[in-house]
């Protein structure tokens, strides 16, 4: 997900250093390579189910400008300085879907190194954390029982995410 980079009308994305093989398309996981600048140069299958944008709508657009909500910038920008490192990262993060719904997703992005070890890209492995997606995007049963019960509630009442500050939840009316 992470790319600090600026984007610019005429960037191109670069040919994907992550060979195309059919087993990335039937991961149950949501596969997104970027290069170094952060453009998108794979997208695969569950990350249009996922996310809501088609493979078409997101190669070579900037992953940060598609995926990254304002208010995760600040915790984009810590993973991209640890992948430039040459860290893995893998934690919760709030990424922003094509309809404009926040979900919370696990995520592992890990550097990509060309056949001489040379950084050349970022690869993320994402999947909804449990009962996010249920509870945000596709309410259902209890999660929908709950959610009407806390807006009814004469109080404020909010669910934060621990380890994410400043990041809420759900907050009722």
């Amino acid at each position: 997900m992470s790319g600090t980079s600026t984007p610019t009308p005429d960037a191109e994305a670069e040919p994907s250093a992550l060979p195309h093989h059919p087993v990335l398309d039937a991961l149950d996981f949501a596969v997104v390579v970027t290069d170094l600048r952060g453009v998108i140069t794979f997208w695969n299958p569950h990350a249009t189910t996922l996310y809501g944008w088609s493979e078409a709508e997101a190669l070579g657009a900037w992953a940060r400008e598609l995926l990254v909500p304002e208010l995760a910038r600040a915790q984009d920008d810590a993973i991209a300085a640890r992948l430039r490192a040459g860290e893995s990262w893998r934690g919760e993060f709030f990424v922003r879907c094509k309809d404009g719904e926040l979900l919370l997703i696990h995520s592992t992005n890990s550097p990509l190194r060309d056949a001489r070890g040379v950084p050349c890209g970022v690869i993320g492995v994402a999947n909804p954390v449990a009962g996010a997606d249920d509870m945000d995007r596709a309410p259902s049963g209890a999660s929908r029982r709950y959610r009407a019960l806390v807006e009814h509630l004469p109080a404020v009442t909010y669910v934060q995410s621990l380890g994410v500050p400043g990041m809420t939840h759900f907050i009722s009316p």
